[in-house]
């Protein structure tokens, strides 16, 4: 199963996607503290949004609570083209199914139908669930819209050096 669930606060504007189909995406770091209570270090985690969701975060601002849940993913980072060298890395990023404002009654984005959430850290766990409600709960996306975002995303660099910062 590739469930991520998260909490934490935007480090700065999300930046506005666009793939070659028009569909619209967001892109944010979310600063996450460590909750095992051994230390106090942060850690700054890309996460993306498409639809309805990525019109929600782009009504966020930096220092907004947020919880994120949604599965992770790897994207392809291309470094220099001048470099003949540089070879192609990847990275994690999370892709968001939902996103909610602690803070605010109706801010989540796509309902939550809770009889079909079964495997939640704040809900009791249900035993017997059948495959269509497993299927409603962790749909599989089977569109690559993540393959073919139209712009390189501005704030790449600022999140490196947050990240440098801990």
């Amino acid at each position: 199963m590739n469930r991520v669930f998260l909490f934490g606060k935007l480090s700065f504007d999300p930046n506005k996607l666009q793939t070659r189909t028009n569909n619209i995406g967001a892109s944010f770091s979310l600063a996450c503290i460590d909750s095992s209570g051994f230390n106090d270090s942060k850690s700054y985690i890309r996460i993306t949004a498409w639809g309805k969701v990525a019109s929600f975060v782009l009504t966020l601002k930096p220092g907004d609570s947020v919880f994120v849940e949604g599965r992770l993913s790897t994207y392809k980072m291309n470094n220099r083209s001048d470099d003949p060298n540089s070879k192609a890395t990847y990275a994690l990023q999370v892709i968001a199914d939902k996103v909610y404002r602690p803070d605010e009654e109706n801010s989540l984005e796509q309902p939550v139908d809770k009889a079909t959430v079964i495997d939640s850290p704040f809900l009791a766990a249900k035993t017997n669930a059948t495959e269509n409600e497993l299927a409603q709960a962790f749909p599989i996306s089977l569109d690559d819209e993540d393959d073919d975002i139209n712009p390189i995303l501005n704030n790449d660099s600022q999140l490196e050096e947050e990240s440098d910062d801990e």
